[in-house]
């Protein structure tokens, strides 16, 4: 009985937050993309760390929240915005456009969007080597991630409606971002 009531309990508080993020993307859709995108950016951090650390350090996941909030989350509603509008082919067949803004996606969005993170990454730990770090890992960790963020994509195209693009997108993201914050751990990166 116990259980049943706090699974209702959660299943209410569950339907009041998603409604209360529903009223925000209509009435705040860009702060809403941000604010979305760096908690769980921070939160792919903190399961990073918790995984590959003895213990968290919380500026490094302020610094990643930082990052999903100022970098990743406008970027990304920008970049949905603008595939919507420009990149429209094969009419209403639904998997050809898709392909299409994935390929767009894969070959201009996603090295920007990795390159960024790196450095980022590498920013705050030394600011004289970030360029040397972006160059020598970007290339690695773009075609690292084509094998998640590819069918991911293609997924999100096809049935995910534009105004939810970027927190689907930052939901897979946590899982990723939980691999690039290992895979750097302000350190050179080794897909």
């Amino acid at each position: 009985r116990n259980k049943a009531a706090g699974q209702g309990r959660w299943i209410t508080t569950t339907m009041v937050v998603w409604g209360a993020y529903l009223r925000s993307l209509s009435s705040r859709p860009l702060l809403t993309k941000s604010l979305s995108s760096g908690v769980l950016f921070g939160v792919g951090d903190v399961l990073a760390q918790s995984i590959s650390h003895d213990k968290v350090d919380g500026g490094r996941a302020c610094w990643l929240t930082v990052f999903g909030c100022a970098v990743y989350g406008p970027s990304n509603h920008a970049w949905f915005a603008l595939q919507e509008r420009y990149v429209n082919v094969g009419g209403s067949r639904k998997l050809l456009q898709a392909c299409a803004r994935v390929g767009v996606h894969s070959v201009v969005y996603a090295p920007l969007s990795v390159a960024a993170f790196v450095g980022w990454v590498a920013f705050k730990e030394d600011i004289r080597g970030a360029w040397g770090r972006v160059e020598e890992n970007t290339f690695k960790l773009w075609l690292a991630g084509t094998s998640f963020w590819v069918p991911t994509m293609l997924g999100i195209y096809m049935y995910v409606p534009l105004q939810h693009r970027v927190m689907i997108t930052s939901v897979g993201n946590l899982g990723w971002s939980t691999y690039l914050s290992m895979k750097s751990r302000f350190q050179a990166v080794q897909p």
